[in-house]
């Protein structure tokens, strides 16, 4: 790959097509900010994950100025014959955009391998989330899974993460020259704000754990660290929402939590936005993991974090401005940041407008959108002079 090239001249833009099958938000965020720039984007959804989030708000979400595709993603993949005329419609909106480039994220789904040999014209910008997978459930599943996730990276022209601790374990694993593989910042999600509602009030002594619940997560250090803060903090709440299988594993026991509030199973999008208003501090004690959207949720609320030190996670926070870091699988450093963020008002203030902060300044989608921007050119310029 040549060496960066200029952002595109006033009156230029470049003309993109995002895909996922997965990430809405995401999409929705990205392509909003490019198309603020200037660009011509235009997104590939899945009909069921646009339903299972923003549902019927997608019109007033999406800047009217990105074109748009929802298809339905077949369980069974290629085995059900309606997963070709799917990749159809994708192939036909792809090619009538007739992008400069195509901007994909990480995916597993098999008609992302019916596309791919008819994009081999295209340059591909693949954002990668996970590297590797985590423990847990997330380690299994079919293995032709594994076989289009690792088609997909090996045909992209550069890669982006959301870190520079997932940088270099991206460029180990896959042994690229070092340009391919960029770290640019996962934004922030302030469209979660579109459902605020006016008659929810923060909490001051709750704290929020929310997401996938799986073994990774932590779940059994936040209770016993839970169980130290409420001994010194009587007022504390945990709330917990989300589902999963670890959660399971350990549902007897926050039953009989003092102070637990649990809202298990999957949470409807128009519900995130109360649960994080009424949150003092959100917490991530992760065991392992290299990014996460919860974060991202919480800044623009003004939601401060408590985060273990693994993957790339610490470098969404500015420890002691935004959020605390401490050290994986230590009960007692995760309790004593907890009650420091729940019984010191004027740390707890700092780190709410920190939060804000972050939301607004260096994880906005409109630095991350600048940034990806000098990449795509980068890509598309690459592309024409090999």
């Amino acid at each position: 790959m040549t060496s960066p090239s200029p952002s595109p001249a006033p009156g230029r833009s470049l003309s993109v097509v995002l895909f996922s099958l997965h990430w809405v938000e995401y999409l929705v965020e990205l392509a909003n900010a490019l198309a603020a720039r200037g660009h011509r984007a235009a997104a590939v959804f899945s009909k069921g994950r646009v339903d299972a989030t923003v549902g019927g708000e997608l019109d007033r979400l999406l800047d009217p100025r990105v074109a748009r595709l929802t298809v339905t993603d077949y369980p069974i993949g290629l085995r059900d014959p309606r997963q070709a005329l799917s990749a159809a419609k994708i192939l036909g909106f792809v090619r009538r955009a007739r992008p400069d480039v195509l901007h994909i994220q990480d995916s597993t789904n098999a008609i992302v391998a019916l596309c791919l040999p008819l994009w081999r014209p295209l340059p591909i910008v693949l954002t990668v989330h996970d590297v590797s997978t985590h423990p847990g459930r997330d380690s299994g599943g079919p293995g032709r899974r594994a076989v289009v996730r690792e088609k997909l990276r090996s045909r992209a022209d550069a890669v982006i993460v959301h870190g520079e601790a997932l940088r270099q374990r991206y460029l180990a694993q896959y042994a690229l020259p070092a340009d391919r593989v960029r770290c640019i910042p996962h934004g922030c999600y302030g469209l979660f704000r579109h459902w605020s509602r006016p008659a929810v009030a923060r909490e001051r002594h709750t704290i929020l754990f929310f997401g996938r619940i799986e073994l990774y997560k932590g779940l059994a250090n936040l209770i016993d660290a839970f169980r130290i803060v409420r001994a010194r903090c009587p007022e504390a709440r945990l709330v917990i929402a989300g589902g999963g299988g670890d959660l399971d594993c350990h549902r007897q026991s926050l039953d009989a939590l003092p102070g637990c509030e649990l809202h298990a199973g999957y949470v409807s999008t128009e519900n995130v936005a109360a649960l994080f208003q009424r949150a003092t501090v959100a917490v991530l004690p992760y065991t392992e993991g290299s990014q996460s959207g919860v974060t991202r949720i919480a800044y623009p609320f003004g939601v401060p974090v408590v985060v273990t030190e693994v993957g790339s996670i610490p470098e969404s926070v500015d420890h002691g401005n935004s959020g605390l870091v401490v050290p994986p699988n230590d009960t007692q450093a995760l309790a004593d940041a907890l009650l420091t963020v729940l019984t010191d008002d004027v740390l707890y203030a700092r780190l709410s407008r920190g939060a804000t902060a972050m939301a607004a300044g260096p994880m906005s989608w409109g630095v991350v959108a600048e940034k990806q921007e000098r990449l795509l050119c980068e890509v598309v310029a690459a592309r024409g002079s090999a």
